[in-house]
Parts: structure tokens; C-alpha cells; sequence
């Protein structure tokens, strides 16, 4: 029997939030970073470069660890946010047809 190699805890600055919980979440159900892997369709490497934060995974491989782990990953539209008036307003058109410059 080969002993598991416990799951880091993914503190350290640059590691994307999801990544945090996955690595947290797997970790209280017990699966090393290959078992995680495994299920998810990714190299253990793979796991472990999402873990220091060196890459994050793509929406499908996200979907597929929350899916590992029990969970569904939902995405919502947030609220929308009102208008800021300070925002800059877009090009202007200015000329003809044949001579088209674009203020700002």
C-alpha cells in the first residue's frame, strides 16, 4: 500500500479562489492530487500546477473537479451595476464617406 501524499492548502498569493476551495474540499474527502486528477481527466501534474497557481483550469476542467467532488459549478449573471458617468464616451465619426476620421 502506497502512502498519500496529504494535498497542499493552496494559501500562497496568485492561487485562483476555485483552486483554493478544490484543493480545501478534496482534501476533507480524502483524495490525493492523482485521484483527483483521475477524475477530473488530467495529469496529477496538471493538479499540481493549478495548485501553486502556475495555471488556472479551463471552465471544462473546473466543471469537472466541482463535478468530482459532488458539487455543480453554476454561472449566473451578476446585477447590473449602474452606469458610470465618468466612463469615456466611445469614437466619434467625423467626415464623409470618403474621408472618415475618428475622434475621442
Amino acid at each position: 500500500m502506497t502512502r498519500r501524499k496529504p494535498l497542499p492548502c493552496c494559501v500562497a498569493s496568485g492561487v485562483d479562489p476555485f483552486v483554493t476551495w478544490m484543493m480545501v474540499f478534496a482534501r476533507g474527502e480524502g483524495m490525493s492530487q492523482a485521484a483527483l486528477a483521475h477524475k477530473v481527466g488530467v495529469s496529477a501534474f496538471t493538479v499540481g500546477r493549478w495548485s501553486t497557481g502556475a495555471v488556472t483550469p479551463s471552465l471544462h476542467n473546473a466543471r469537472a473537479a466541482a463535478n468530482a467532488l459532488g458539487y455543480d459549478l453554476v454561472l449566473r449573471k451578476r446585477p447590473s451595476r449602474p452606469k458610470d458617468s465618468t466612463k469615456r464616451p466611445g469614437p466619434t465619426h467625423v467626415g464623409n464617406s470618403e474621408s472618415t476620421e475618428i475622434k475621442r
